[in-house]
């Protein structure tokens, strides 16, 4: 199997990965990702520059069969920060400023965020 070279993208930094073979996605999340895939979108570009989703085993199947069929082999990740759903829950209330605590209660309509 050819070794596949992941280039992952966060903002304007550029962070290059060399893998032999291709690794589960927990541990592929674990080495690209330090494991903290929960706080990123993860989507890779494909053969006609659209952003594919990537977040499950399948998906980066599907992902590591395109970069193997790619010349150079290059997997091209981009990192985007996910939202945090207390904070867009909260901007609904854009009258007011909240400070945001996890697992409290919305002052402006009493939902947990």
């Amino acid at each position: 199997m050819s070794k596949v070279i992941v280039k992952v993208k966060i903002g304007e930094e550029t962070h290059r990965y060399s893998f032999e073979k291709r690794p589960n996605f927990g541990e592929f999340c674990n080495v690209v990702f330090n494991g903290s895939m929960e706080t990123y979108n993860i989507k890779y570009v494909d053969d006609e520059q659209d952003l594919i989703t990537l977040e499950n085993e399948r998906d980066l199947e599907e992902a590591w069969i395109f970069a193997l069929q790619s010349t150079p082999t290059i997997l091209r990740i981009n990192l985007t920060p996910k939202s945090n759903p207390a904070t867009q829950h909260c901007s609904q209330h854009s009258h007011q400023q909240h400070k945001v605590i996890h697992n409290a209660i919305c002052d402006s309509c009493n939902q947990t965020i």
